[in-house]
């Protein structure tokens, strides 16, 4: 169990490329025990959660239009997150 925090960025070329490359790596995650938070768009968040399906529930998402909308808010939200 990673008992640390970790920021991972992806690049990729479409919605699915992401949910494709990130699906599995939240999966296998969460199946060592590791959290895991999605901060993303609302549409993007039912791609995952439909993905992941049953899975789903174990993953904390965050509408990142409301999360990114002042830095000092972001901050916060994160600090109270985590």
């Amino acid at each position: 169990m990673n008992h640390g925090l970790e920021h991972d960025a992806l690049i990729y070329g479409t919605d699915e490329a992401l949910v494709e490359t990130l699906v599995p790596w939240l999966q296998e995650g969460r199946a060592q025990g590791d959290g895991a938070v999605v901060a993303t768009t609302a549409p993007q968040i039912e791609r995952f959660r439909d993905a992941l399906g049953a899975d789903g529930d174990s993953v904390s998402f965050i509408s990142a239009d409301d999360l990114y909308v002042q830095p000092i808010q972001t901050i916060a939200s994160w600090q109270r997150l985590l």
